[in-house]
C-alpha cells in the first residue's frame, strides 16, 4: 500500500473518530442527573447529534444503533430500535421559563460566560422556582414541597439546582446553536424490604434561547425497578461500599478509598 493512500485513509478515521468524539460529548448534556445507564446514554448520543446534524447523511446514528443492538443494550421503555422511538421526548405540556430566556440573561460578552455568580445563581433560584411548583413538579419527576410522597417513599428532601449553563454547539452546516442546560436532583429516603436508604432522582432540563423547555429527562424516584436493583447492590455485589445502621443504609465514609483498593 503506497504512502499517500495510508495518509489518506488515516486522515479519514481521524476525521471520523474526530467526529464521533464530538457527539459522545455533546449527549453529556442529555444525560439524566443520576444513575445513568447504558441504554440511556443512547437515546442521549442519538437525541444530541439528531439536534444537531437531521438527515443522519453519513450513517453516524444508524451505526451507533446497530451497535447497541448487536450487544443487546436497549433503553428501556423503548419498544423499537428506530431513531424515533430512541430519540428523547419533548415534554407533555408546553413549559416556558420567561426568567431563563436568553433576552433576560445577562452575559460576559457572549452567551457562554453569565457575567457573575450573582447572575447564575438568578438563573439557578429560577429554574428551581419553576420546576418545584406543584403544577410543574410531575413534568421532572421531582415532589414538590407539602404534596403527598409517593409509595414507599418516606422523606424527600427538597430539590436542589447542581447546575445551570448555557451550551454552543457548531453544527456542520455553519449554524450555531444554544440552549441552557440545568441539572436538577433530589434526594428521597425509601423503605425496602424492612430498610431504609436513599435514593436519588431529578431531571436534567433543556430550555432554548426562547425559555422554552425543549426536555425533561429524568429519573424516578418512585420506580421500584431502580429501589430494588440498589437494594439488591448494597445487600450484595456492592456490600462493602455500605454500612447498615439500624434499619438504615449508607454510604461508607471511607467509600472512594475501598473504591480505589488504597490501605
Amino acid at each position: 500500500m503506497s504512502d499517500p493512500l495510508i495518509k489518506a485513509i488515516a486522515q479519514e478515521a481521524g476525521d471520523v473518530a474526530n467526529q464521533f468524539l464530538n457527539i459522545c460529548i455533546r449527549a453529556i448534556d442529555y444525560c439524566p442527573p443520576a444513575d445513568l445507564e447504558l441504554g440511556e446514554y443512547l437515546r442521549a448520543l442519538i437525541t444530541a447529534d439528531g439536534d444537531i446534524e437531521r438527515t443522519d447523511k453519513w450513517g453516524f446514528r444508524e451505526a451507533v444503533m446497530r451497535s447497541f443492538r448487536r450487544r443487546c443494550i436497549f433503553p428501556d421503555h423503548v419498544h423499537f430500535m428506530t431513531e424515533d422511538a430512541v430519540r428523547w421526548a419533548p415534554p407533555g405540556a408546553a413549559l416556558n421559563i420567561p426568567a431563563l430566556a436568553f433576552r433576560n440573561l445577562r452575559f460576559e460578552g457572549e452567551p457562554g460566560q453569565p457575567a457573575s455568580a450573582e447572575e447564575l445563581a438568578r438563573q439557578a433560584d429560577a429554574l428551581g422556582a419553576f420546576v418545584t411548583r406543584p403544577e410543574h413538579a410531575r413534568h421532572f419527576q421531582l415532589i414538590s414541597a407539602g404534596s403527598r410522597l409517593p409509595k414507599g417513599i418516606v422523606q424527600a428532601s427538597p430539590a436542589i439546582v447542581q447546575s445551570v449553563r448555557v451550551t454552543r454547539r457548531a453544527a456542520p452546516d455553519g449554524r450555531v446553536l444554544f440552549d441552557l442546560v440545568g441539572e436538577v436532583t433530589q434526594s428521597c429516603t425509601v423503605e425496602r424490604s424492612g430498610s431504609l436508604f436513599e435514593v436519588q432522582g431529578g431531571s436534567t432540563v433543556i430550555v432554548d434561547p426562547e425559555g422554552n423547555v425543549r426536555y425533561s429527562i429524568f429519573k424516578r424516584l418512585e420506580s421500584d425497578g431502580r429501589r430494588a436493583r440498589q437494594h439488591a447492590a448494597m445487600t450484595g455485589p456492592l456490600r462493602a461500599f455500605w454500612q447498615k445502621k439500624g434499619r438504615r443504609w449508607s454510604l461508607r465514609p471511607d467509600m472512594m478509598r475501598r473504591l480505589h483498593g488504597a490501605r
